[in-house]
């Protein structure tokens, strides 16, 4: 069991350091789109990358799915299957990329009115940018099934690296706009899809013949779904309803705090990922799975502890290396919105474990939570700081349902 714990937080940290790396290329990408960018473009830049990340929650099903099966695969040396198993998920992705892609070209005038941006193309390009990357999230969750965290913390940093330096030179040539930070996304995510195929060229060019894929049933597949669709939702409806409710510039600044927010408090999602192949890999025991998954927690509220302090001393800095201007406000905010977001951080560990285990119990909450989230919203909000207070309030609710089920040591199958 050491053995497994060190290699938990070895490969954690490796991925935790390199997310970390990630996440100072990204703030300075941040300030470079934020001082490109008026307050209201801003603002409706991160509308469209919440709305882009609900629409890819069942990428991340697949995703999942995926990690799980390749680990299986990997812990009973099957790897001629790995082909084939990456193919059957890749096909029926690409397939669904281009329905999503279609319906996005044909209703983006009625999309960009409903989130208040201006120009459609934007919606157009990012549909464009989410079908790209798409791809590689599947092969980024083939390393993760091999269980290479090392490349795919080299990845991550690369594809960051990349992102904001073909943004630095677009923005030498053409004004900033979002449409050429949308390229730049664009152009990011080929290279991250390049590089991820020439590592994975030897596990895609193994002799396969008569090797069937490990395919997840259809039932498996629908909970997994519903699962990554609640959870995305969860982590993406603060902005959307503080886009519904307050005004473009007050959206561009609530978008600030609540990026450098989630940045900090979900490093604790790389010992998330290795966690999961881990625990899927049917090797452990459900007392050693219990163990990670108090370690991971414990590491989940100490990130979320330091970021929330941290921001309530250096926010106002940062708030001036995105915005350009001091504004103690986003320190606060961005220190309100990280502790608000200890119990979802929490949640992502628990519904993780639970998939391994066939189990969509914490979806279920969360999807039932949804309307009361909404709807508390909806009466008791009077600042940007009673959103995240009252999300904050609700999952912590969920966090504690979660404990108790999982003291009883049951884990109920729905």
């Amino acid at each position: 069991m050491r053995v497994l714990s060190d290699r938990l937080i070895r490969s954690g940290t490796i991925l935790t350091f390199a997310a970390i790396f990630t996440s100072f290329i990204n703030l300075a990408f941040h300030a470079l789109i934020g001082r490109t960018l008026t307050i209201e473009e801003y603002g409706s830049f991160q509308t469209l990358i919440a709305v882009g990340n609900s629409v890819t929650a069942p990428v991340l099903c697949i995703s999942l799915l995926l990690t799980k099966n390749i680990s299986k695969l990997f812990s009973s040396e099957r790897l001629d299957c790995i082909y084939p198993t990456f193919k059957f998920f890749n096909s029926w992705l690409m397939v669904a990329s281009l329905i999503v892609l279609s319906v996005s070209f044909c209703f983006s005038e009625e999309i960009s009115d409903i989130l208040n941006v201006e120009n459609s193309n934007s919606v157009k390009l990012l549909f464009i940018v989410l079908a790209i990357g798409n791809i590689t999230s599947l092969m980024m969750a083939t390393m993760q099934g091999l269980q290479q965290f090392s490349y795919s913390a080299l990845y991550r940093v690369l594809h960051a690296a990349s992102k904001i330096f073909i943004c630095w030179s677009l923005l030498l040539f053409f004004h900033g706009t979002v449409i050429i930070i949308l390229v730049a996304a664009l152009l990011g995510e080929l290279i991250l899809l390049l590089g991820c195929v020439l590592k994975l060229r030897n596990f895609y060019f193994m002799p396969s013949l008569g090797s069937k894929p490990l395919v997840s049933k259809p039932e498996l597949f629908l909970k997994t779904f519903f699962a990554t669709v609640s959870l995305s939702i969860a982590m993406q409806i603060d902005i959307i309803l503080v886009s519904l409710f307050y005004s473009p510039a007050e959206t561009g600044i609530y978008s600030a705090a609540s990026t450098l927010a989630k940045a900090a408090v979900f490093l604790s999602a790389n010992y998330v990922s290795v966690m999961f192949p881990l625990v899927s890999g049917g090797k452990l025991t459900e007392k050693q799975k219990i163990k990670i998954l108090v370690q991971v927690s414990f590491i989940t509220c100490l990130c979320g502890s330091l970021a929330g302090l941290g921001f309530l001393i250096f926010g106002n800095y940062l708030a001036f290396i995105i915005l350009g201007r001091f504004d103690n406000d986003v320190g606060v905010l961005a220190s309100t919105i990280s502790f608000s977001l200890v119990p979802l951080a929490l949640l992502h560990a628990f519904e993780h474990y639970f998939i391994a285990h066939d189990s969509v119990f914490v979806a279920w909450l969360l999807a039932l939570c949804a309307p009361l989230v909404i709807s508390s919203v909806y009466i008791f909000q009077n600042s940007l700081f009673s959103i995240p207070i009252i999300i904050g309030v609700i999952t912590a609710l969920v966090v504690c349902i979660c404990i108790i089920t999982l003291g009883r040591k049951k884990l109920i199958q729905c």
